[in-house]
């Protein structure tokens, strides 16, 4: 199975967690339960001050738990993604029981048919229609129909396993203990 994600490993740590260590697995997730996405979507972040310090932070977005394939493990969650949010985490559950679940990898598209402006003549507020100027369907000169790539809502995230698996297989920068 070829899974494209990328870890980045600081250093050292770049926010302090009031957690003693991570949580991360999907024991818990239900189908249509609640979860949020976390990313920098088009390079874009927001500027947050700790201990005087600023740091830059990720966006978050919310979604819900659509559904699950099993083997590979790939969560579909219902939510808007946009580009630069791939590879970031998806967490369930709230305060010190917050968990990552997941890790985005991309979004489903479907195509939409491009109506023309032309096509349709809708007079200003206020001003009577002249039917003269008004094409109907069967009027239309045919042209071939045009279609874009829509973002249909449904997100595709690699089960959290995977990352956590890689991570041991490979550990590089500083390791903490589990518990």
């Amino acid at each position: 199975m070829d899974i494209d994600e990328v870890v980045l490993v600081p250093t050292i740590p770049l926010v302090t967690s009031p957690l003693d260590s991570p949580k991360a697995a999907s024991d818990g997730v239900v189908l249509g339960g609640d979860c949020s996405f976390l990313g920098f979507p088009y390079g874009g972040s927001w500027l947050a001050n700790y201990g005087g310090q600023s740091t830059r932070m990720p966006f978050t977005k919310r979604c819900g738990v659509s559904g699950m394939q099993p083997e590979p493990k790939i969560w579909i969650l219902d939510g808007l993604n946009n580009v630069g949010f791939s590879g970031g985490p998806v967490i369930f559950g709230s305060g010190l029981d917050q968990r990552v679940f997941a890790v985005i990898s991309g979004y489903r598209t479907e195509p939409s048919e491009v109506i023309s402006a032309g096509a349709h003549h809708c007079p200003p507020p206020g001003h009577a229609a002249d039917k003269s100027k008004v094409s109907t369907a069967d009027e239309a000169p045919t042209k071939p129909k045009q279609s874009v790539n829509l973002n249909s809502g449904f997100i595709f995230a690699d089960d959290i396993s995977y990352a956590i698996d890689a991570i041991h297989s490979r550990p590089v920068g500083p390791l903490r203990e589990t518990k």
